[in-house]
């Protein structure tokens, strides 16, 4: 494989109260729900710096692989000669409810990047001008990629070697 590039992407899960609202008020349902929450309590108290890094990989909970950390999975990756890129966004209402007018109960925008990444950021991509708080919390992912498909491809596109 030559790369992998995530978007906006829990790699280190989401607190278990980022999944329960969407999985209220949607019709988000299955073992995505519990999984995220899941996740994110690999990695410590909700708002650690590098959620991302420090959690289990998502495979430990869903068939028989390595247990390791996100960062030593994406090291091993890069070392055999394998690009990974990460880009998060910092205005995602499932990871920052702040980002959409909404209590700040937890933030965890560093769950979309991975510290050993050959390229690591997160941005404010926007895309939650003018929505409700609820609309933007549900949409958040929707909106970013409409919204701001372009600075994502440039993102992207400058990624080429």
């Amino acid at each position: 494989m030559q790369g992998v590039v995530t978007l906006d992407s829990p790699l280190g899960g989401v607190p278990l109260i980022g999944t329960s609202i969407p999985g209220l008020l949607t019709c988000w349902r299955g073992p995505a729900f519990a999984e995220l929450s899941d996740l994110a309590v690999t990695a410590g108290p909700a708002g650690v710096p590098d959620q991302g890094s420090v959690s289990e990989t998502l495979c430990a909970f869903i068939s028989s692989c390595q247990n390791e950390t996100n960062a030593e999975m994406v090291a091993n990756a890069v070392e055999s000669g394998t690009t990974v890129d990460n880009f998060g966004s910092t205005t995602d209402g499932l990871y920052t409810p702040s980002a959409c007018l909404l209590p700040a109960l937890y933030a965890v925008p560093s769950t979309q990047v991975v510290d050993t990444a050959s390229t690591s950021s997160l941005s404010a991509l926007g895309g939650n001008q003018g929505l409700s708080p609820l609309t933007c919390l549900l949409a958040s992912h929707t909106q970013v990629v409409t919204v701001e498909q372009g600075a994502i491809l440039g993102l992207i596109g400058s990624q080429d070697p």
